[in-house]
């Protein structure tokens, strides 16, 4: 009687665990892209004759125009509809090791299958230990005390071999059952794992982020001997076009996709690419900034020079004469110092359009570099009028 109602349980169980694995695996899965994984699941849709259909909530009224309350409505409706799709049973991490191309999954799909394989056997095995009761309890009516164990079923190691029907002295295994509900669980599975290997290959298109060399690609713009280096406003363009780039790559690589029976975090793969374009973004931006002070050095030196030799007070009249002769052609070399500030301006405009903060004395810098034509012409002006008298 015990045997029978162990047997009984077990086929239930054993059942419910296969349909309840199976249930999650999907008829098909289709790798578009590294964003786009399309699951089709057999099931049977339900209809407004269904007892258990529920209708979608304000669906005549468009996504636009509803409320908070509309849209929460909807939104739990989407949680809890009986049409949608299962969730992904298992979460993977995709893996993105040194030099290599293609990402790895943080456990290998195959062992995710012997690892459940194990457990329906794990589970089987378990029904061995279960004790007759009748000797434990009835210790007076047997004779032998020894712990027996109820017959349970116990999972073929191979595939059993069909019986003639013609002879009839062999018996089918009797737990032919048990070894059909095992292999069904591992054609499902070992199908399930399959998208997975393709799914990765998927990677191979990112080829270009993969060999991108922040250091590397930033040094090519400072310039060689072989190419110039690009100017702060070929940096800005840069700059965008990296940004460009960024969105554009986080727009093909989403942070998790659903493939199969697996839910695939790539967030991480996601934000190392990423990085890159931000790492050389930030690094143009010190260049950019780099050069602002630079030029501003170099001007703001022209500019003491000019100051100290207008100032230097002439000892005899030859002096005197190429003092004023200065003087009178200064104008043109302060007029392209003027058109030089402009452009150390604009590149400071630059670095600030990327929220690029200067120390206070560099600040400083700035400022008294935009004053400098000012003041050197009130210095030409003070010269002038001492050396009239």
């Amino acid at each position: 009687m015990m045997q029978d109602t162990v047997l009984t349980m077990s086929k239930e169980s054993v059942r419910e665990f296969v349909d309840f694995v199976i249930s999650y695996c999907p008829r098909g899965t289709k790798i578009i892209s590294t964003k786009e994984v399309h699951n089709t699941f057999d099931r049977v849709a339900l209809t407004p004759e269904d007892s258990d259909y529920e209708a979608v909530p304000y669906e005549d009224v468009p996504a636009a125009e509803r409320d908070n309350w509309q849209n929460t409505a909807v939104w739990l409706h989407s949680m809890f509809d009986k049409n949608k799709d299962p969730e992904p049973l298992f979460d993977l991490d995709l893996i993105l090791k040194s030099g290599q191309l293609i990402p790895t999954y943080s456990t290998q799909p195959e062992d995710i299958v012997k690892r459940i394989m194990d457990v329906f056997d794990e589970g089987i095995e378990c029904l061995q230990q279960i004790p007759q009761l009748e000797p434990i309890l009835l210790r007076h009516l047997f004779k032998t005390h020894g712990k027996k164990m109820l017959k349970a079923p116990l999972r073929p190691r191979q595939k059993p071999s069909p019986v003639d029907p013609n002879k009839k002295s062999v018996l089918p295994d009797e737990n032919t059952w048990l070894w059909d509900a095992y292999d069904d669980l591992r054609t499902a599975l070992t199908a399930a794992i399959q998208p997975l290997y393709e799914y990765v290959q998927t990677f191979s298109q990112f080829e270009e982020q993969h060999a991108l060399q922040p250091e590397k690609y930033v040094a090519d713009l400072e310039g060689n001997t072989e190419t110039e280096p690009m100017d702060a406003e070929a940096l800005r363009a840069e700059i965008f076009a990296l940004r460009e780039k960024e969105e554009e790559l986080k727009g093909r690589i989403p942070e998790s996709a659903t493939v199969s029976i697996f839910k695939i975090n790539i967030r991480d793969i996601r934000t190392f690419y990423a990085l890159k374009y931000g790492t050389i973004i930030e690094k143009v931006i010190k260049m950019i900034s780099r050069r602002a002070i630079e030029a501003n050095y170099r001007i703001a030196t022209e500019f003491g020079a000019i100051t100290e030799r207008i100032q230097t007070p002439p000892k005899n009249i030859q002096e005197l004469t190429d003092t004023k002769k200065y003087l009178s052609e200064i104008g043109i070399t302060i007029e392209k110092l003027k058109t030089e500030i402009d452009q150390c301006m604009r590149t400071y405009d630059i670095c600030g359009e990327f929220n690029h903060e200067f120390q206070g004395g560099e600040n400083d810098d700035k400022w008294k570099l935009f004053g400098a034509p000012q003041r050197i012409m009130e210095a030409i002006e003070s010269q002038t009028a001492i050396l009239e008298k």
